[in-house]
């Protein structure tokens, strides 16, 4: 009787790119809030007269910008989201 180790291939072959395997994977909920949030996260931006993608500000900028986002941010109840923060 052979083992079943010997019977299953150990490794799959994945047809397609690392980037359609990743895609494949993600929650399609977790991609629409992700998606939701980097528009809030835009507009923010644009308040503060940042018109740059996210991608070319420099870290440090951008820690700043960050900070402030979240200190500010309120839920749709009015509450602050620094403060769900510190309830983790």
């Amino acid at each position: 009787m052979k083992k079943i180790a010997e019977e299953i291939p150990r490794f799959a072959l994945h047809e397609g790119t690392m980037d359609d395997f990743i895609d494949d994977q993600e929650n399609k909920n977790t991609r629409a809030k992700t998606d939701r949030d980097i528009i809030l996260l835009k507009t923010f931006l644009q308040t503060k007269g940042e018109s740059r993608n996210v991608e070319e500000i420099p870290p440090a900028n951008l820690d700043d910008f960050l900070s402030e986002f979240i200190l500010n941010l309120r839920a749709k109840e009015g509450k602050t989201m620094s403060r769900y923060l510190s309830e983790e």
